[in-house]
């Protein structure tokens, strides 16, 4: 058996704001950069995974920074890509589709939870992948600004709670895991 195959990926998983300030970019991409080598530095056996929905903001500043520490990526897109990308200003598709094609796997996140009797909205799958990331990772990487949820439920506030909490029910909020 490889050396390669022994190892065991340490997987960082992202939430973030979308409006990132421009002035707070540089030193939030340099914090970024600090976590994770700082994760590489406890865990020098394993190397890390960023699990990532790339979404327009905090996200894809996680995955550049990532990107620049050699750090592999997998994205957990919350709709198929051509219908995600529309929600992307000119800027940062480019972006988008850099991280799209760097990535090992993109892939749409499957849903956790029942869909509404009318069918899944975009909150809902916007909600779905930030479970997924929070569920799937060991480190959960949260760009946030320490507010409160909206009312869409799908935000960076109801995935840290999630990840902190259990499960989410958007019926009656958060039920906490069984141990």
């Amino acid at each position: 058996m490889t050396d390669a195959l022994k190892t065991i990926p340490i997987v960082v998983g992202v939430t973030a704001h979308r409006a990132i300030r421009e002035q707070d970019r540089e030193p939030i991409r340099r914090a970024v950069k600090d976590e994770l080598s700082r994760l590489r530095a406890l865990c020098p056996n394993s190397p890390l995974l960023m699990l990532n929905s790339l979404a327009e903001g905090g996200d894809l500043l996680c995955a550049s920074a990532a990107e620049e520490l050699g750090i592999a990526l997998v994205g957990a897109l919350p709709r198929p890509r051509e219908d995600y990308e529309t929600d992307f200003s000119d800027a940062a598709k480019g972006d988008f589709a850099h991280q799209c094609t760097r990535a090992r796997e993109t892939f749409v996140a499957p849903p956790t939870e029942t869909p509404p009797p009318e069918g899944p909205d975009r909150d809902f799958e916007f909600r779905q992948a930030g479970i997924y990331v929070a569920a799937h990772c060991h480190v959960l990487l949260a760009l946030w600004d320490g507010g409160p949820g909206t009312s869409a439920a799908c935000g960076t506030s109801e995935i840290v709670d999630f990840a902190l909490n259990g499960d989410y029910d958007p019926a009656t909020g958060y039920t906490p895991r069984s141990s």
